[in-house]
Formats: structure tokens, C-alpha cells, sequence
């Protein structure tokens, strides 16, 4: 049930990033690029045809596809950079 739901909540999520985007390439306040590739993202952890299609980008684009990947391991939680100063520095903390 709670699976169905957040499943539900990430398509929704990733349609709203893809129109914004759409809606970010007709006006100049908008980076639409920036919306399209977190609503492909939230779209590839939930439906196969969209992670296939980015896949294949991946592999039309591997300059690109190295500087995203790049940043995913930045923002994944636990990785050195992401880390406070306290657990990083190996101060124990109070």
C-alpha cells in the first residue's frame, strides 16, 4: 500500500519537473533543462521505458553522463562531501 502511494507521489513529482521544464524552455526566467532532467530521473526509478531511454542517452552523451553521475555521489548521503564538519573533521561529536 505505502509502495503503491510513493510510487504514485514520484510519477506525479516527475511530470510536474517534466512540465516545468517544457514551460522553462518558452520563458527566459525558467532553466528548463534543470526541470527535465530531475523529472526524467524521478521517472526512471519507476518506469522501465524512461531509464531505458536515459540509458541510452548515457551512452550518446558519456561526457555528460560522467558529470551527472558525479554529482549523484555528491548528494547521496554518506558520501565524504556531504557530511557535517563535525563528522568529517573526526571530531567526536558532543
Amino acid at each position: 500500500m505505502v509502495r503503491e502511494i510513493r510510487r504514485g507521489v514520484t510519477i506525479a513529482f516527475g511530470v510536474l519537473f517534466l512540465l516545468l521544464g517544457v514551460i522553462g524552455g518558452f520563458l527566459p526566467v525558467i532553466q528548463g533543462w534543470i526541470f527535465v532532467l530531475i523529472g526524467l530521473t524521478l521517472l526512471a526509478r519507476e518506469l522501465p521505458w524512461v531509464r531505458h531511454h536515459l540509458e541510452r542517452l548515457k551512452g550518446r552523451f558519456p561526457k555528460q553522463a560522467a558529470h551527472v553521475d558525479r554529482l549523484k555521489q555528491r548528494l547521496t548521503p554518506g558520501h565524504p562531501t556531504t557530511r557535517s564538519a563535525n563528522q568529517s573533521s573526526g571530531a567526536a561529536p558532543k
